[in-house]
């Protein structure tokens, strides 16, 4: 049986509640502040500055990976995401990926993770040899 992993899982859990908003590449290299930015987001219809003011950014890949931030501002000309928190690491890379959220992801992940536990009695068979 295929394993699938919470990078997987999150955005399907997230379509289906609403929550979120699109995975997008970055256009400029991450550097070591606190701005994350791709033109993805206004070609994708956010064009309206401090339209994800409140919303939560996951960084999926690079030197960044696995980080969640809150977005304190958004300009919808650049693209450019300001979030909260100290300083993102130095990414060389403008191939960054990440995903906006309506809600804190790390609550999401807990969800599965409290699923998993809940479901594994259940789906789980012992077998002998």
């Amino acid at each position: 049986m295929a394993t699938i992993t919470v990078d997987k899982m999150l955005p399907a859990l997230a379509r289906v509640l609403g929550v979120y908003v699109g995975s997008f590449t970055v256009t400029t290299d991450i550097n070591a502040d606190d701005q994350v930015v791709s033109t993805g987001l206004p070609a994708e219809g956010w064009t309206v500055d401090d339209q994800l003011n409140e919303m939560f950014v996951r960084i999926t890949s690079h030197a960044n990976n696995g980080v969640i931030r809150f977005i304190e501002d958004y300009e919808s000309s650049t693209g450019a995401l300001t979030v909260s928190g100290a300083n993102l690491a130095n990414d060389s890379s403008n191939t960054a990926t990440f995903e906006v959220y309506r809600v804190n992801p790390n609550r999401l992940i807990e969800a599965l993770n409290d699923g998993a536990d809940q479901a594994y009695p259940t789906l789980f068979r012992l077998i002998h040899r």
